[in-house]
């Protein structure tokens, strides 16, 4: 599986996309409270993640299958990028406020509603069909 240039290329892409939402998503609470947001304001945040899942998730599957799987993993990657970098740009000029975060949060639980139904359906076009399972669930040892 290792071998397959175009499986280690994703691999490596989807590492650094998870570190980047991971690190968003630890550092969250802290910005909400530093804007002096109460714990409200975190599960409000928090929501504008959930909600578009609630709405768009069952549409996202279906647009996912009538457009170019690659470039929709390829633009959800940008707009992802781009609304961190959106929000560390405010954060490190000091223009953030609490309004900023919710939109921004809900801008990415949007994409990412997308973003998980075409990489379910990408896989099997980059993985050969008996290793697939391996990126599911690990080598084995």
């Amino acid at each position: 599986m290792w071998k397959n240039k175009n499986f280690t290329v994703f691999f490596s892409g989807q590492i650094i996309a998870f570190m980047g939402l991971a690190l968003y998503s630890t550092s969250l609470p802290f910005l909400i409270i530093y804007l002096d947001g109460s714990a409200s304001d975190i599960s409000g945040v928090q929501s504008m993640f959930i909600i578009p899942q609630l709405l768009i998730l069952l549409f996202g599957g279906i647009l996912v299958d009538r457009l170019p799987k690659k470039t929709v993993i390829i633009c959800i990657d940008i707009l992802r990028g781009l609304a961190l970098f959106v929000i560390a740009t405010l954060v490190f000029t000091g223009n953030i406020l609490i309004w900023h975060v919710y939109v921004l949060t809900f801008s990415l639980g949007v994409v990412s509603t997308i973003y998980r139904p075409t990489l379910k359906a990408f896989l099997p076009t980059i993985i050969n069909k008996n290793h697939i399972h391996l990126y599911f669930y690990g080598e084995k040892t």
